[in-house]
Parts: structure tokens; sequence; C-alpha cells
């Protein structure tokens, strides 16, 4: 993770683990998330702002993929924003850290999984450690948040508990 360099890509400097408590310790991007960006209405988005926004995640996932790099974990507050107002990916390769430091996985809440494939949230077996199709299903979950301004799937009307079915874990209601 230390050598993945790119301009889209938030670098990794280092790990901090204290008395089990772990971080990790990336550039600070003084715009914050994207998520913060989108939800934050003081700030306009043009679609010339947006496209640049999306070309820069392009650009970043390209690279990481390029890389051999899949993301896994995907997701609008996974991209942070610097100064310069550049989009720049983060949270890559955490998955693969955790596994490593023997950290115990957590179920993550329903609505964190919003960006996750339904194919990988039926088969565990890849849900940790993410695909390339599953970046690029997480990458349509975030152009739909920029080109709405909205949270996924906020064109369904469906209210955030009712969005991922019981039954499957994966399907989404309204979408086969």
């Amino acid at each position: 993770m230390k050598d993945l360099r790119n301009e889209n890509v938030n670098p990794f400097l280092g790990f901090f683990l204290d008395c089990s408590m772990f971080a990790v310790v990336t550039e600070h991007c003084s715009r914050g998330s994207l998520q913060d960006l989108l939800r934050n209405e003081d700030v306009k988005l043009d679609w010339m702002f947006k496209s640049s926004l999306l070309l820069d995640l392009i650009k970043g996932m390209k690279y990481l993929h390029h890389r051999e790099f899949p993301h896994g974990r995907l997701k609008s507050r996974n991209c942070v924003v610097d100064g310069r107002f550049v989009l720049k990916i983060t949270d890559y390769g955490f998955n693969e850290l955790l596994e490593s430091q023997k950290a115990p996985v957590e179920e993550p809440p329903p609505e964190e999984l919003y960006w996750t494939a339904p194919e990988l949230l039926r088969d565990l077996t890849h849900f940790h450690k993410g695909t390339y199709k599953g970046d690029v299903y997480s990458f349509s979950i975030i152009l739909q948040e920029v080109v709405v301004r909205g949270p996924p799937y906020c064109m369904l009307g469906l209210p955030p508990e009712g969005m991922l079915s019981p039954q499957t874990g994966a399907e989404i209601h309204g979408l086969k």
C-alpha cells in the first residue's frame, strides 16, 4: 500500500496500533469526504465540477486496478477531497490490513452495504476482499449520488431499513 502513488489515491503513510485500537494514517484532505461535500448545500456543484470529481474517481480506480488492487470498500465516504478540490480514493487495502493484523471482522450495518455489489453480498468468500466488478458497481452508486446529489437509491422513495431484503441480504427492493 505504501508504494501506491497517484494524484487521485490518498497516500498511505502508516498505521497506528495501541491497546487494540487501530487507525490508518493518510494525508489530510481539508474538504472532507465526497459524501460531506455532497451534503453541504453551501457548496455549488455545477456539471463541470461534478464531472471533474467523477473523472478523478475514475483515474484513481484505473490506477488501483492496473496495479491489481481492487478496493472492495469503495463508497462516497471513502473518497476525500483536498484543498484544490481534487478527489482522492482512501481506505484501499483496509480489509487486507485488518486481516493481516488478525483483527475481528464485524458485520457492517445495512446502510454500509448500499455500495456493495449483490453478488458479493451473496458470496461471502469475496465480500471482504472485493473484486474489480464490485468496484464498478460501487462506482455506479457513487455516480448516482453525485448526479442527483442524494444518498444511494434515493429515487426509490424507500426508507433506509427497507432497502435490503431480509430474505437474501442482497436483493434491493424494486430492482430485479
